[in-house]
C-alpha cells in the first residue's frame, strides 16, 4: 500500500512509487482527477507521468509491468482483443488511459 512521506508532493510520490515498483525514473508528472478507494479513508490519486528511462526492475509489490504502444492501447481501448484487458469506464485506470490517447505524442 502506498503511503505518502511527510512533506511530500503528490508528484513526488508517484516519482518515488513507480520508482521504488518499476525501476523506471519519471520527470514531469501532472494530476488528473481521484476516485474513492474502498478502504475507509483512503483516496486513489490518478496522475500522468512522463518516463525519463525505459528499463523495467519491478520489485516484490507488482506482479507485471509493461510498456504498450499508443497503437495497442488504441486497439485495445475500441473493443478489440488484444495482449492486455481495458478496465471497466468507471475505473480511474480507463480515464487515464484515454487521457493519455487523447494527449499529443509530441509532449
Amino acid at each position: 500500500m502506498s503511503v505518502f512521506m511527510i512533506g511530500e508532493t503528490i508528484e513526488d510520490a508517484v516519482r518515488r512509487e513507480v520508482a521504488e515498483e518499476t525501476g523506471v525514473k519519471v520527470g514531469r508528472v501532472m494530476y488528473h482527477s481521484n476516485q474513492t478507494w474502498p478502504r475507509p479513508s483512503t483516496l486513489m490519486i490518478g496522475c500522468i507521468g512522463f518516463a525519463m528511462s525505459e528499463q523495467i526492475i519491478l520489485d516484490d509489490e507488482l506482479e507485471d509491468a509493461k510498456w504498450f504502444s499508443r497503437q495497442e492501447m488504441l486497439h485495445n481501448i475500441t473493443g478489440h482483443r488484444g495482449h492486455f484487458m481495458i478496465p471497466t469506464k468507471q475505473a480511474i485506470a480507463h480515464q487515464l488511459i484515454k487521457a493519455f490517447l487523447g494527449m499529443s505524442s509530441s509532449l
